[in-house]
């Protein structure tokens, strides 16, 4: 048995798009949706890996390794095998897969890892994968940093990421639908008038892409941007999630902005104090997400 890869292919491609592709490539490898391919690779994966065949996903939306939990190692099993279906792959499946990870983002946050780069699980979009026309009518794919609840405008061409169809106003989800340049009610996306973003949301997606953005801390890697990023919004939970705004104007004024507020605390801490301060717990005065 032996699968076509797509002929054009980007390391940045989602697992789930390369999946959809892998599936549709020129009608070449004759399937009409990625389940029937998966049912064909599954009664395959049988006779060369037991095991593997049991964790290999049927579901699209499951599809993804880190969804596996306690299978995850024969889930793993199951990629190579598929890799190994095609010979003529520039890349490996696993190279697009989010894997599980012990990483942990304080407090107790679980992450996912991808190409060596740690992301907040949560950041991870589950209901809606929005997408850039501009993007779409260049390359009929889905990268990662879509995925990624924080990445709100496309910083190639700097215009807001869609995240409903304008014909039927519903949300997009390339993975539910299997369709990546159209709606399901057939809205074709790569028509769509591209929106312009503001400025701080266009900074915050380059940030999160690993560009330099004058204001905002340099010299970290896309691991810990997307750290401070949710520092931010957990010790600031009163401001709305993933507003762009909030977090370049405060991060522009870093580190004064954090050491006044922490020395406001302080002298409120003094104010009220019945304790010396080495007998008082660092998160009764500064809080859990100092």
């Amino acid at each position: 048995m032996f699968l076509i890869s797509p002929s054009e292919t980007s390391i940045t491609e989602s697992l789930e798009s390369f999946l959809i592709r892998l599936a549709l490539t020129c009608q070449a490898n004759g399937f009409e949706s990625y389940r029937t391919m998966a049912l064909v690779i599954r009664d395959w994966m049988y006779d060369n890996d037991f095991e593997a065949a049991g964790a290999w996903p049927l579901v699209l939306a499951q599809a993804n390794i880190f969804y596996a939990n306690h299978s995850s190692g024969f889930r793993v099993r199951a990629f190579k095998l598929l890799d190994s279906l095609s010979p003529d792959s520039t890349s490996s499946v696993l190279e697009r897969c989010l894997l599980n990870s012990s990483t942990l983002f304080s407090p107790k946050i679980s992450s996912v890892s991808y190409q060596n780069v740690f992301i907040p699980q949560l950041f991870i979009r589950r209901k809606g994968i929005p997408v850039c026309p501009e993007c779409l009518k260049e390359n009929a794919c889905i990268p990662v940093l879509w995925h990624v609840e924080p990445y709100q405008v496309c910083h190639h061409h700097q215009c807001e990421l869609i995240s409903h169809c304008p014909s039927c106003n519903r949300q997009l989800n390339y993975v539910e639908s299997e369709q990546i340049t159209k709606c399901e009610c057939g809205c074709d996306l790569c028509s769509i008038e591209k929106l312009h973003s503001q400025s701080n949301a266009l900074k915050l997606s380059l940030y999160i892409a690993g560009e330099k953005v004058n204001g905002l801390p340099d010299g970290l890697d896309i691991s810990e941007r997307l750290g401070i990023i949710l520092w931010f919004y957990k010790r600031y939970p009163n401001v709305n999630r993933y507003d762009a705004n909030a977090i370049v104007e405060y991060f522009s004024q870093w580190p004064n902005v954090y050491i006044d507020e922490l020395n406001e605390i302080s002298e409120h801490a003094i104010d009220r104090q019945i304790k010396p301060f080495n007998h008082n717990d660092f998160n009764l005065i500064f809080g859990g997400y100092s």
